[in-house]
């Protein structure tokens, strides 16, 4: 009988505000994350995971609050926590059954019925506890049980009625993961031929036919500083499952940049320059946390998307949640204007505090080398990619049909259609798809290939504004004698 007299109470978790939904922003992001922590650890490598909220992204991955390690949690925290934008896609490249250490027996001291094991990382199922004099090896659910507390370490509860009975103290020894084992080569992966499984950055090509969503932006915060995992990143921006394409948002090595003055260099002799990559410097400061300016940059781009209806007005500018920018280790630099344009003359992003942090920066990785609106600008850059990538979905279905007139006509009204609604809701300046008769030849046609023109004019961003003053004595004369 459940009697109850007198006053009661409950607790529950603080609730994480519902992120918003914003399909043409999705991040892909490649990283390590604490999966020792989920009830089936060994089958959460190298698969895309999409996430809409906090709490998803500790069931499917796991949360821990050290970022250098465990680089997924920079994005769970930044996108999750701080701009509440979703969805995203994280892959996750530590693998238990080969990232992993093993730590020899210890003794520890049983009080009030159960120890602590003060280590993270720790796989549950690899724990083996003994006698003190080891002799006896006790059974897990039978003699003992385990489980993780909020900071990720281990308890071990003794069962009543088991064989540890009333033990002053057990040996255990136990497996974890190690993160630190994780190499650049893991987060590149590949295609196995043999195998047909895809592993590490290759896995972008698995996110749409997956998951159903298509990938928008490619980032690694906590690798993309390395050269090679740059390179990669930008490379797989184009033709993804060779038919669509997204960005990449990387980041510059703090501690190899030696001044503003050599940024362009390094930028352009690593490989940063590539016109599908943004490139950012340096880390930042969010709620006492070192981060990849990348993770933020991926989240402003979402909130800048869900403000504007889409793509279509810069990323730049606009108020992001960190408290200060930082070189690796946490040292703290502080750019005024002069120097956070010097930064972006170089075809980088950066953050600047002027009433309230920001991002700053309209420019490609390609630019200054490149200064083709397309290419240079970040909003031209994603409305193009965005457009093409919505024209192919939307007339996927028409491939394979009868190259007739009914045909072109239905898809020069279609798109037409699309593009002047942008235009008149003031997304985009204008566009236009035409079919030229000329470019269509009849060997062409016969072929069964078909060419479309398309016009498309993105806004670009207004980068300066400038007033011109000019003193006027007149009214000095009209404000003395009355206007007389």
């Amino acid at each position: 009988m459940n009697y109850q007299h007198g006053i009661i109470s409950s607790e529950k978790p603080t609730s994480v505000a519902k992120p918003t939904i914003i399909e043409s922003a999705v991040g892909v992001i490649f990283g390590t994350a604490p999966v020792n922590l989920l009830k089936d650890p060994y089958s959460a490598a190298n698969k895309p995971v999409l996430i809409n909220n906090y709490n998803e992204a500790v069931e499917k991955l796991g949360f821990s609050y050290d970022f250098k390690n465990y680089t997924l949690c920079q994005s769970m925290y930044i996108r999750f926590k701080k701009f509440f934008m979703a969805p995203v896609v994280m892959v996750n490249v530590l693998d238990p059954a080969v990232h992993k250490e093993d730590v020899t027996e210890k003794t520890f001291t049983i009080a009030n019925k159960k120890t602590a094991i003060d280590d993270q990382g720790i796989l549950l199922d690899k724990i083996v506890v003994k006698s003190s004099d080891g002799n006896t090896t006790y059974e897990a659910e039978t003699d003992y049980l385990v489980s993780f507390t909020d900071e990720g370490t281990v308890v071990l509860a003794i069962i009543t009625g088991g064989a540890i009975g009333s033990a002053a103290s057990v040996k255990i020894a136990y497996t974890k993961i190690d993160p630190a084992k994780v190499t650049q080569t893991d987060i590149i992966g590949g295609y196995d031929i043999e195998t047909r499984k895809r592993s590490g950055i290759d896995c972008v090509n698995m996110v749409r036919p997956l998951l159903g969503v298509l990938p928008c932006q490619l980032l690694a915060p906590g690798w993309s500083q390395v050269p090679a995992v740059a390179a990669i990143l930008s490379s797989k921006t184009r033709l993804i499952e060779g038919l669509f394409n997204a960005i990449s948002i990387t980041d510059l090595d703090t501690q190899a940049v030696e001044s503003l003055d050599t940024i362009q260099k390094y930028k352009e002799d690593n490989g940063y320059d590539d016109d599908f990559n943004i490139p950012c410097y340096p880390k930042v400061i969010v709620d006492g946390y070192e981060i990849y300016l990348s993770a933020v940059v991926d989240a402003a781009i979402a909130q800048t998307d869900n403000a504007n209806g889409g793509p279509y007005a810069s990323p730049s500018n606009k108020i992001i949640a960190i408290n200060g920018t930082c070189l690796d280790g946490g040292e703290e630099i502080y750019f005024d204007i002069n120097e956070a344009n010097e930064i972006n003359a170089a075809g980088v992003m950066t953050a600047l505090n002027l009433n309230g942090w920001r991002s700053w920066g309209n420019e490609m990785g390609c630019y200054p080398a490149n200064t083709d609106v397309k290419d240079r600008y970040i909003v031209c850059r994603r409305v193009f990619n965005y457009q093409d990538n919505t024209f192919k979905i939307n007339f996927f279905d028409k491939v394979d049909n009868p190259t007739d007139y009914r045909l072109i006509e239905a898809i020069v009204n279609e798109e037409n259609l699309n593009l002047s609604t942008l235009a008149s809701r003031g997304r985009i300046a204008g566009g236009s798809l035409f079919f030229d008769i000329d470019e269509n030849p009849t060997e062409n046609i016969l072929d069964g290939h078909i060419i479309f023109q398309r016009k498309l004019s993105p806004f670009t961003p207004a980068k300066v504004i400038e007033t011109v003053t000019e003193f006027d004595p007149t009214l000095n004369s009209a404000a003395l004698t009355g206007g007389e």
